[in-house]
């Protein structure tokens, strides 16, 4: 569960907006990101081997940025679409 509490803290500080939910699966953690965009529903997930955030504590905060980074090429998309 600190696994889950960390990301969430970071996930926040990066994406207030969003909500994030977590779900396990035996060793592997699926993080869920649900958003707003221009009026749109967005969601983005990731998961990852838990083992994997119990080797580098470095890596949640590297697993938010990639999210949101992710995120943002979703919002691209959308406005994207709205020029064409």
């Amino acid at each position: 569960m600190a696994i889950e509490r960390q990301l969430t803290v970071e996930a926040r500080k990066a994406r207030p907006e969003a909500s994030v939910r977590f779900e396990r699966d035996g060793q592997i953690l699926t993080m869920f990101w649900d958003w707003e965009y221009k009026g749109q529903r967005l969601s983005y997930s990731r998961a990852e081997l838990r083992q994997d955030y119990e080797k580098d504590p470095e890596m949640v905060g590297a697993v938010v940025d990639f999210c949101v980074i992710q995120m943002g090429v979703l919002e691209k998309g959308i406005d994207d679409a709205a020029l064409r």
